[in-house]
């Protein structure tokens, strides 16, 4: 394991790392494999960090070690990610009401031909 990073470990869901950057506290970067969906504590705002594209390349090359589960900060970020989905998934099975989606159509329509007349 290189020297930044402690705490790492790859499961099939996902892998998970924490990366001493120039901060007092190491980045906890955690990679979804089944996404690829990252998160990583560090302040960079590009996506996905070189952390965590430095992760998936140790893991590529078999420098992440095998887990039996993930580490707690990996645990939590991959059950909310779960529950969004659960939610989003059941968003999605309600019915639509089909007399307000008439009306609604009619109304962008109307304001559609109104607007193209003046």
């Amino acid at each position: 394991m290189p020297a930044p990073w402690s705490n790492s470990g790859a499961t099939d869901l996902a892998i998970w790392g924490a990366c001493q950057g120039s901060g007092s506290r190491p980045y906890q970067t955690i990679v979804e494999l089944a996404g690829p969906a990252y998160k990583c504590s560090c302040p960079s705002r590009k996506f996905p960090c070189k952390h965590a594209l430095g992760l998936l390349l140790l893991w590529a090359d078999g420098g992440v070690p095998d887990a039996d589960a993930p580490a707690d900060f990996a645990a939590e970020w991959l059950a909310a990610r779960v529950q969004r989905a659960d939610r989003s998934a059941q968003r999605t099975e309600q019915p639509r009401d089909p007399e307000r989606a008439a009306r609604t159509a009619a109304q962008r329509t109307d304001a559609v031909a109104g607007a193209s007349r003046s």
